[in-house]
């Protein structure tokens, strides 16, 4: 079994797993489909999931940071939930959203630290 071949296969499980699909209906589907249109599908997929395994990290950290904000501490700093998470899932070719400050370095901007 080729390259391409194996890919195929290992998407006819994934479409089945994912979507509840049919062995015969899946081989067919995927073996009609372009290269190009499996990997945009497969692209699709996995950010969408990326999205839903963040809103379940949302919830963690709330608890996390509520918590951290009622329990005693010596130095007491309170916690967003955003302080125990990573950035939220970008699909592929997306770009960062910058804060105003490196938008205004990347032009040659300089703004004080105390703002403006």
């Amino acid at each position: 079994m080729d390259r391409a071949e194996d890919l195929k296969l290992q998407l006819v499980v994934l479409f089945m797993r994912e979507f509840g699909w049919d062995w015969e209906y899946a081989k067919k589907t995927i073996g009609e489909m372009p290269i190009e249109d499996l990997n945009a599908l497969v692209g699709e997929l996995s950010y969408q999931r990326s999205v839903e395994a963040h809103e379940r990290a949302q919830s963690t950290a709330s608890l996390m940071a509520t918590i951290w904000n009622t329990t005693p501490q010596k130095h007491p700093r309170t916690r967003k939930a955003k302080d125990f998470m990573g950035s939220p899932p970008r699909r592929s070719g997306e770009k960062a959203v910058k804060t105003l400050r490196e938008a205004a370095e990347d032009i040659g901007i300089r703004i004080p630290e105390g703002g403006i």
